[in-house]
């Protein structure tokens, strides 16, 4: 991996330096940033636990469409760090799951399951990591000395890599939820069909761009994306692991938790 990680390097670096700035075709570069998850519940089981944040790093590019530079395609590969949480709403029933070790059953797992642990969540942050490609179109000015301004259109999508989850809440005594509430803290759990393997933003950002040395710019840019695919998974119900009670019966109904998000980004890159 290192040794490809190299040449991509040295492509990059062969292309920056082979051209003048206005003349290049390619800008390639590092780009870093981080963000606020403006998250909005879209059940009444679950309401959002404040803003959630975001650390993006990774690789950039963009590819001139136009002789004259103001036109450019732009994607890349970024990492997203993000952190969201989330708790049971006070208006409904308390939500509970069965875990064993550091899995949340799912419901076809849990019933019957002589080892699970049954657990009252009240809080719940979730690590989230996603591969992120922009699809995006750049629109740029010519250069007013050395700076010159952009916007972006376009979409970002996400592949979740990796769910990791915080709980706090109560075990009971004697594994009975009849039994006495102790107070528990489950880290680093993971729930199995939780979240969609897809996310996609769509929005704009605005930006300015120095050529502070020869052809290297660095570029700064805010951001604004609307989310319009859930983040949550809405699986069958024997892929569930979230349950309440009827209060009327006493059965054990799941459900899923269901969320929308929006992004507020700012970036730094670094493009030669």
């Amino acid at each position: 991996m290192k040794k490809y990680s190299t040449i991509l390097l040295l492509f990059i670096t062969g292309i920056a330096f082979s051209q003048e700035i206005d003349d290049k075709k390619v800008q390639a570069g590092l780009t870093f940033g981080s963000g606020l998850n403006l998250n909005t519940a879209a059940t009444k089981r679950m309401i959002v636990d404040g803003v959630g944040s975001s650390f993006t790093a990774g690789l950039t590019f963009n590819y001139r469409l136009t002789e004259n530079n103001h036109i450019a395609f732009c994607s890349g590969a970024e990492i997203d760090f993000e952190k969201n949480r989330v708790k049971p709403s006070e208006q409904t029933t308390p939500s509970f799951y069965q875990f064993d070790d550091t899995k949340i059953l799912q419901n076809e797992d849990a019933n019957g399951s002589s080892n699970s642990t049954f657990f009252q969540y009240t809080n719940r942050t979730q690590k989230l990591v996603y591969l992120t490609i922009p699809v995006q179109m750049l629109f740029r000015t010519k250069y007013f000395g050395y700076m010159r301004y952009y916007g972006k259109f376009g979409v970002r999508m996400s592949f979740l890599l990796g769910n990791k989850i915080d709980d706090q809440g109560y075990t009971f005594e004697n594994n009975s939820l009849m039994g006495n509430k102790i107070e528990a803290e489950n880290v680093n759990m993971r729930a199995d069909r939780d979240m969609n393997f897809l996310r996609a933003n769509a929005g704009f950002s605005l930006g300015a761009e120095w050529n502070f040395a020869g052809s290297t710019s660095l570029a700064a840019e805010i951001g604004y994306y609307f989310g319009f695919i859930p983040i949550y998974a809405n699986p069958k119900d024997k892929n569930r692991s979230l349950f309440y009670y009827d209060q009327n019966n006493g059965d054990k109904l799941y459900y899923s938790n269901d969320m929308s998000q929006n992004q507020l980004q700012l970036k730094i890159s670094i493009l030669f």
